[in-house]
């Protein structure tokens, strides 16, 4: 009868480590704590506030009346909501933003990310 015989390789703390960060992260992931660009899973629409896409789009800036914590709230809102919507782009891609201030004052964006 063949005899087997266990060749143990310990593991370093650096390898420890390593499989343990990989494993949390895959973790994570499954558990939907990684933001919706990150999904290994592909494109996800889980923003609530909507997406905007394409070559042209259109936002327009105003007050809105919306119900927050059961009291009427009048903040500025983008195309309806408050944060506005997403705007996704691939990189290199030209785009067209039409932005119509609805407001009686002037306004600026802020463009995060570009």
């Amino acid at each position: 009868m063949a005899r087997s015989s266990i060749i143990s390789h310990p593991l370093s703390r650096r390898q420890v480590l390593k499989g343990g960060a990989a494993l949390g992260l895959g973790s994570a992931a499954a558990m939907g704590l990684t933001p919706a660009w990150a999904s290994p899973w592909g494109r996800t629409n889980v923003y609530a506030q909507g997406v905007e896409e394409g070559p042209e789009i259109s936002l327009a800036i105003r007050r809105e009346s919306i119900p927050i914590d059961g009291q009427e709230a009048h903040p500025i809102t983008i195309n309806g909501t408050s944060p506005g919507p997403l705007i996704r782009l691939k990189e290199g891609q030209d785009a067209v933003l039409r932005v119509t201030n609805l407001l009686d004052e002037s306004t600026s964006i802020h463009w995060h990310g570009l």
